[in-house]
């Protein structure tokens, strides 16, 4: 009985840790940097999710962003800054031209345009796009 005591225990301290890192990470002001290898596409988020792993001790939001106008997706992790962008919300995603070597803390960023959201910002990764034709 000890044994499933201090395992959940430790489960639920874990759970804590974790939230709070993921918390601080949404205390950070993302002031978005644009320069001549950004590409600024208007959006929608299609959807978003979040993953907490326990053996990597980790948060993770993940966001799919469709730009209708290029007709592509693009599959975002969330670094710090704003967190919470929801499905259909419109957002302005910043990132940079594909092919472009850089090295950088993240490759892009999502600002909301609506209500609630409106200005609100993101530093996010890119992972992937995908075509879409929908």
């Amino acid at each position: 009985m000890s044994v499933i005591l201090i395992t959940v225990i430790y489960i639920l301290w874990w759970y804590y840790k974790i939230n709070s890192n993921f918390t601080a990470k949404e205390q950070y002001v993302v002031r978005p940097l644009v320069d001549a290898q950004s590409l600024s596409e208007v959006g929608y988020v299609r959807q978003s999710r979040f993953v907490t792993c326990i053996k990597n001790r980790t948060k993770r939001l993940y966001l799919w962003v469709k730009i209708p106008a290029t007709h592509k997706q693009y599959l975002c992790e969330w670094q710090h800054g704003f967190s919470e962008f929801k499905k259909d919300d419109i957002v302005t995603m910043i990132h940079k031209i594909e092919g472009m070597d850089t090295i950088t803390e993240y490759t892009g960023y999502l600002i909301g345009l609506q209500g609630k959201i409106k200005d609100k910002a993101a530093s996010i990764w890119t992972h992937g796009i995908e075509d879409t034709k929908d």
